[in-house]
């Protein structure tokens, strides 16, 4: 008996450094170490900003929530307005909303909130992201505070993250001042951070092997009625809402009408108005627009910031329903372009 507990002590020290010292000490995810945030190549961005937030209440009073598709959208070039780009990669409205939710329950409750809609919106199974340590939700729901949080961080403390820790040193070399100054005091990617070369042939396959990750599901009833409660909650709280559609390249525009993105944005306007930037125009149709097949550039951001916050559009563009204002009354015309 006493060698079985001896070598049970053994395997107990030799487990402890593996499963709880070593990923809280190294921290691919950043989840012990928010305020001190590093580029690890695997940050879980939305525990991290939340928790920032949350610890400097008044230093916003304007937030930008949406997936990875905003953040590009350089939120220092709205005036008048103390904005941090919330975004997070493959956010979805559920999220969005919990996230408010538990900002406005601690006292956080901004002027202005601009929410960006893509196809995540309505075609993403939000459980995906709470069994991914990368993009795990913000602890929220009706259970005690403490009890949340001690669950969350616990599920960072087990021998799966070790194998991260690699990767973390690797991205150890990009870590810098730079990098957290920007993450807290914008939220999204540095105007000058441009992707590397991109090989726009092939794209279906791209998309094809995008979506076999997170696969596309129709959740568009769940999504509007999570938009709806996002618009209840700053209804309550006297915040302005502006909402808006993340432009889309045309191949990935093309896929989700074919999975009902035009019904999904007609009852949208049922919900409430929004600013239309999905479509086929002379933006979606030309790669220079895009850092990827996924993802609009820095500059055509400038665009939908230009149209939303200073009602600046081009008229070619506006014309082909480019930065329009989406209502009740004009949303065929608006789709039909």
């Amino acid at each position: 008996m006493k060698k079985f507990i001896q070598k049970v002590l053994v395997l107990l020290a030799c487990y402890i450094p593996v499963a709880f010292v070593l990923p809280v000490l190294y921290d691919p995810f950043n989840v012990f170490h928010y305020q001190n945030v590093r580029d690890t190549g695997a940050i879980n961005s939305n525990y991290v900003k939340m928790r920032y937030i949350l610890d400097n209440p008044d230093t916003f009073d304007a937030f930008m929530l949406g997936s990875s598709k905003v953040s590009t959208l350089d939120v220092t070039r709205i005036t008048g307005l103390r904005c941090y780009n919330m975004t997070r990669p493959w956010g979805t409205p559920q999220e969005y909303a919990d996230n408010l939710r538990v900002l406005v329950d601690n006292g956080v409750i901004p002027k202005t909130v601009f929410l960006g809609i893509d196809t995540a919106s309505g075609w993403l199974d939000p459980s995906i992201n709470e069994r991914q340590l990368g993009s795990k939700p913000y602890p929220s729901g009706s259970a005690p505070k403490d009890a949340r949080h001690a669950a969350f961080l616990a599920s960072y403390c087990n021998p799966m993250v070790y194998s991260l820790l690699l990767t973390t040193l690797r991205h150890k070399a990009k870590d810098g001042e730079a990098y957290r100054r920007q993450f807290y005091e914008n939220g999204g990617k540095a105007r000058t951070e441009k992707p590397e070369h991109y090989r726009w042939d092939n794209l279906a396959f791209q998309l094809q092997a995008r979506f076999a990750q997170h696969p596309i599901e129709n959740r568009i009833d769940e999504g509007l009625n999570d938009i709806k409660t996002i618009v209840a909650l700053c209804q309550q709280y006297d915040i302005r809402l502006i909402i808006f559609t993340s432009p889309l390249h045309e191949a990935e525009f093309r896929l989700f009408v074919e999975h009902g993105y035009l019904d999904f944005l007609r009852t949208l306007a049922d919900i409430s108005d929004y600013y239309n930037f999905a479509g086929i125009n002379d933006i979606s149709i030309n790669n220079a627009n895009f850092d990827d097949v996924f993802h609009h550039n820095i500059e055509t951001g400038d665009l939908v910031l230009d149209a939303i916050v200073n009602g600046s559009v081009e008229p070619r563009l506006l014309s082909q329903g480019f930065g329009v204002l989406v209502t009740k009354e004009n949303v065929d015309n608006v789709l039909m372009r």
